[in-house]
């Protein structure tokens, strides 16, 4: 049978295995939605990021506009770094 994480479906998604506390704070902080933007715009994406954060993890360009699979991969960089600090309102 074939396993749900197969990264062929159409609808976008993530490839990337993340550990369940980061999942959490994806829901917390955008309802898991990699578009999300605050309402100041400063914070973006699925992990709602700042820009120095995003670039000082390797992400280039608006965190908003990457990939899903991006913004996890960085997501995860940044959390085996640095813990759930980036994340003080949601972790």
């Amino acid at each position: 049978a074939p396993s749900s994480s197969d990264s062929g479906s159409s609808s976008g998604g993530s490839n990337v295995k993340l550990p369940a506390v980061l999942k959490r704070i994806a829901q917390c902080e955008s309802g898991g939605n990699p578009r999300a933007i605050s309402r100041s715009g400063r914070y973006r994406g699925k992990f709602q990021f700042d820009q120095a954060t995003w670039e000082a993890a390797g992400g280039t360009g608006d965190p908003a506009a990457a990939s899903e699979s991006t913004q996890d991969r960085i997501a995860l960089k940044l959390y085996r770094k640095r813990g759930t600090a980036p994340w003080p309102n949601c972790a």
